[in-house]
């Protein structure tokens, strides 16, 4: 068992960002998993309000699960060694969300049912748009329908 009074102190003299990044690692494994899907819940609940800002749950779930599933089959393949998108790609914000999502989910989608799981009840809390004001935008990514919104997730789960 190391010292803990001796490490506290190596951290508090370390720059702020390295102590951060040593306290993480010294956490138990458990622990450094919870940190890491609470943070992806949070980014989902963010991309969520985000993207649908005035979407029902349900719906917001089942539309990220479609977007994130086609993201994976035809960009991920290309740009999973990225660990951020190039600023001269000029993507977009649904490509660029999707493919943080993606990263921080060691390059697998969740089903409509697992993103609706972190998502706050009501996504418009989040943005502060009621959900009857508006029509619900949908994201679509050519004419090509996917009967399975969580079409290839199922596969890489």
């Amino acid at each position: 068992m190391p010292d803990l009074d001796r490490l506290e102190r190596i951290i508090a003299i370390l720059p702020a960002e390295d102590g951060a990044w040593l306290s993480g690692q010294l956490e138990p494994p458990w622990k450094q998993r919870a940190r890491r899907l609470a943070e992806r819940d949070r980014a989902i609940a963010a991309v969520c309000a985000n993207l649908f800002p005035i979407a029902r749950p349900t719906v917001a779930a089942k539309s990220l699960a479609r977007a994130w599933a086609r993201y994976l089959d035809a960009r991920w393949q290309h740009e999973r060694y990225l660990s951020e998108l190039p600023p001269d790609l000029g993507a977009a914000a649904q490509h660029v969300a999707l493919h943080e999502l993606t990263r921080m989910n060691d390059g697998c989608c969740l089903g409509w049912r697992a993103i609706y799981d972190v998502l706050p009840r009501d996504v418009a809390e989040i943005s502060g748009v009621a959900c009857n004001e508006a029509v619900v935008p949908s994201i679509s990514d050519g004419d090509r329908d996917d009967p399975s919104p969580a079409g290839a997730c199922a596969t890489r789960r």
